[in-house]
């Protein structure tokens, strides 16, 4: 697979989109950006080669700092999958039965990989055992 073609499918975020929209701290080392509008909450920030976006309904008083914070102590605590790209992950807060709603994307040289998970927990202790 090309790497244009990964980078289409990975669809990398970088933080300098985010220009103009509220800003905030969720730990020393990461701020996050706030896109919010019709009852959804999209909070984005870039951690390494990682573009991370994660999704709320606040119709459903859901918040998308809760995931956000719980993802980096998962991240902290298992690490992340080695990359020669952009990677991207993506969260819905909030869980529906049966639901993979936890995406991970990215590129290890000339492949593509991709998880679609229920828990981020699990994601992260599956993605810490990859070689």
């Amino acid at each position: 697979m090309t790497n244009e073609k990964m980078d289409k499918l990975i669809g990398y975020r970088d933080a300098k989109d985010d220009a103009g929209l509220r800003q905030i701290k969720l730990n020393d080392s990461i701020t996050a950006a706030v896109d919010a509008g019709a009852g959804q909450q999209y909070l984005h920030f870039v951690k390494g080669n990682w573009s991370i976006i994660v999704h709320a309904s606040s119709i459903m008083n859901q918040s998308a700092e809760k995931p956000a914070l719980k993802l980096l102590n998962l991240i902290e605590k298992y690490g992340l999958p080695k990359t020669t790209g952009k990677s991207t992950i993506y969260i819905t807060a909030g869980k529906s039965k049966g639901s993979l709603n936890n995406v991970f994307k990215w590129q290890l040289n000339d492949k593509y990989y991709q998880l679609d998970t229920h828990s981020l927990t699990t994601a992260l202790k599956m993605l810490s055992s990859l070689e």
